[in-house]
């Protein structure tokens, strides 16, 4: 996975710098050792220190902090080759952050604040938490499946799934969860959203997600709407190879789009891409959403506005 920045150099710098001060921000919550707040306000403390942090690096460390590499939050011993990789990644490749897949609670915990202390710029933590921490972490709690909240249609569940979500992931350390998944499931053959969506309904689906999204950052975990630009409607998995959506500019708008456009509304701080190919809004031979500078410039930077993160779904699938 890795964080995706504009064209222009301006852009690259705004998303570095955007980047930063979330980390910044994480930092220095941690450091007070107060109540966890949303992550919405930047001191101008710590704003000073991303940009002069940023001044310093040459273009390859720039480049570094806009990557993220998956770890274990298994116990490993420090002389396993593992264990090596995963600290040359920080020490040497000088990586922006790491994505938490598996582990327990103690290991993960210590690894996580190990590995901050080694890293020089503070790492983003993130974490695939759709069904909560627990689909991670052992021992910690497990929801079922976003198609039962959806079924429950209560945004009250949907906040508190959020809520807890976020109580657990800050507890061991994690800022971001690529959650939720705010497709719109409306193709019975869909083999790799299905019952991780919110359901077929998108006023419903957003209704939901802008509680979930409300339930994790206002208890200090960043929340990631995914993935753009709605991967609802789509017979072929993505991690195997490239989904064509073929609706057109009006249903895109009214189906898959909707729910994206509320939850920037809401305040999402971040978005993850979809390896979709979409000709209604890109007609580029083959161009997945990840790549098209037209959907993910253009559209979700330029005409909504959206200022937060913007990150990749995994490279190495087979749609991209």
């Amino acid at each position: 996975m890795k964080k995706l920045a504009m064209n222009a150099n301006t852009g690259k710098k705004k998303i570095l710098l955007l980047s930063f001060s979330i980390l910044m921000l994480l930092f220095l919550s941690d450091c007070a050792q107060k109540a966890l707040r949303p992550t919405l306000m930047l001191p101008s403390s710590g704003m000073r220190w991303a940009e002069k942090t940023l001044k310093k690096m040459i273009l390859e460390e720039k480049i570094s902090q806009m990557i993220s590499c998956r770890f274990s939050g298994h116990f490993y011993n420090r002389e396993s080759s593992y264990r090596k990789n995963l600290e040359s990644l920080i020490d040497k490749q000088k990586i922006g952050g790491l994505i938490l897949f598996g582990g327990e609670v103690f290991e993960a915990a210590s690894l996580i604040n190990e590995l901050q202390e080694r890293s020089e710029v503070p790492l983003l933590i993130a974490s695939d938490l759709e069904r909560g921490l627990g689909c991670q972490i052992q021992g910690t709690t497990l929801f079922p499946p976003l198609m039962s909240i959806g079924a429950s249609g209560s945004e009250e569940l949907a906040y508190m799934m959020g809520k807890v979500t976020a109580e657990e992931a800050r507890a061991v350390g994690i800022h971001i969860t690529y959650a939720p998944v705010v497709d719109v499931n409306i193709n019975p053959q869909n083999p790799i959203i299905n019952t991780r969506s919110l359901g077929e309904d998108p006023v419903q689906v957003s209704l939901l997600a802008s509680a979930y999204i409300r339930g994790c950052q206002e208890n200090g975990l960043i929340a990631t709407a995914k993935h753009f630009p709605g991967h609802g409607d789509t017979d072929v998995d993505s991690h195997t190879e490239l989904p064509l959506i073929k609706a057109d500019l009006e249903r895109l708008d009214r189906v898959e789009l909707y729910p994206f456009k509320k939850a920037v509304k809401a305040g999402v701080k971040a978005v993850m891409t979809a390896h979709i190919h979409v000709p209604a809004l890109d007609p580029s031979p083959h161009m997945p959403a990840t790549l098209s500078p037209i959907i993910i410039s253009e559209l979700l930077r330029k005409k909504w506005g959206f200022n937060g993160l913007i990150v990749t779904d995994a490279m190495e699938m087979g749609g991209i």
